[in-house]
């Protein structure tokens, strides 16, 4: 029995890193394309204006 529950952990920790090293692999990737397109950091913002009028005068 306690060998089974050895073998166990074994495959579950080897799982743990193969998810973990995907992951690593994943975000490399994406720092890549990131590098590549040119962008350092890519940030978005938004705002608007409630009740807000413009008027023009023509002189």
């Amino acid at each position: 029995m306690k060998q089974v529950a050895l073998e166990l952990e074994r495959i579950r920790s080897s799982e743990e890193a193969n998810f973990v090293q995907q992951i690593a692999d994943e975000d490399s990737d994406m720092d890549e394309m990131i590098e590549a397109s040119g962008f350092a950091s890519i940030s978005t913002s938004g705002s608007y204006l409630k009740d807000s009028a413009t008027l023009s005068i023509d002189a």
